[in-house]
């Protein structure tokens, strides 16, 4: 859900097996944590991210594999 509080669920269909980095991102562009990172299967992924100890605002989740990046904006409302 966007927004949430405190905790999200960050889902991702990956189509073949491979080497990932999911980041989270403040809106400075700071990294504010690491979810996943190495190598991993092809299939349906789930991913949580706890947000309790950040400010409420805008977080950017950052997906990015050996050929492809991807980014979408969350919003943390406390």
């Amino acid at each position: 859900p966007n927004p949430f509080n405190p905790t999200t669920t960050i889902t991702t269909h990956l189509k073949t097996y491979c080497n990932i980095s999911l980041q989270v991102f403040d809106l400075n562009g700071r990294l504010v944590d690491l979810l996943f990172e190495g190598e991993i299967e092809s299939g349906i992924h789930e991913f949580h991210w706890n947000g309790n100890s950040q400010p409420s605002g805008v977080y950017f989740i950052k997906l990015s594999s050996n050929d492809h990046n991807q980014t979408r904006k969350m919003v943390l409302l406390k």
